[in-house]
């Protein structure tokens, strides 16, 4: 429901910023981008041994800021940062209630791959390295207890894009970032996030 609600502010947004004349695939140049999507952290709920889970949501908001250049139509280079939101846990244990918030950041360096499909929509496709940043906060009988850890991890992600203008793309993007956190301090979670933006093209 959320990436429906997004996908169709975007194209409100493209449709209001075209302009007359046939738009082109991704052509040799820098970009920037802005992107919004849904994060999930896959086993965040998942039940261990010695606790009882009284909720859990695995799910956020995940807001991206990206530039990149184009070396020509099928390979490029992108930089970014996601702030991936948080997912919550509480739970029980030896009967004593405990709240945890997850939060994932990470900066990302990428190589890009684009497969044009006619004049203005393209397959997608990335690869590289994210530092990914997981802070696990949360309180225990009134206490508070903060963990951090950091870690480099590969990154990859599949998507498509369709350029409404010369200037001015639509891009939806799958992209995982394996397991992240530290089992002795964060916890771990398996990570990705499904994303929807804008492209903003510089000749």
């Amino acid at each position: 429901m959320i990436m429906k609600k997004v996908l169709a502010g975007l194209c409100v947004a493209a449709t209001m910023a075209s302009v007359s004349g046939a738009a082109l695939a991704a052509e040799d140049g820098f970009y920037g981008a802005v992107d919004i999507g849904q994060s999930t952290g896959h086993d965040v709920c998942d039940p261990f041994a010695g606790i009882a889970i009284t909720s859990c949501d695995d799910k956020a908001i995940s807001y991206r800021l990206g530039g990149g250049y184009n070396f020509n139509q099928n390979f490029g280079a992108e930089i970014s940062y996601t702030d991936y939101g948080n997912q919550n846990l509480s739970y029980l244990d030896t009967g004593f209630p405990v709240s945890v918030k997850f939060e994932a950041t990470a900066f990302q360096v990428v190589g890009t791959g684009t497969l044009p499909v006619g004049n203005q929509f393209s397959l997608t496709a990335k690869a590289g390295l994210a530092a990914v940043n997981l802070d696990a906060k949360g309180t225990v009988l009134g206490f508070s207890f903060s963990e951090s850890a950091n870690d480099t991890q590969f990154v990859w992600g599949l998507g498509a894009q369709f350029d409404a203008t010369q200037n001015i793309g639509i891009r939806v993007n799958y992209e995982n970032l394996g397991t992240v956190g530290k089992a002795s301090t964060t916890g771990t979670s398996k990570l990705s996030n499904i994303s929807a933006g804008l492209v903003f093209k510089f000749f």
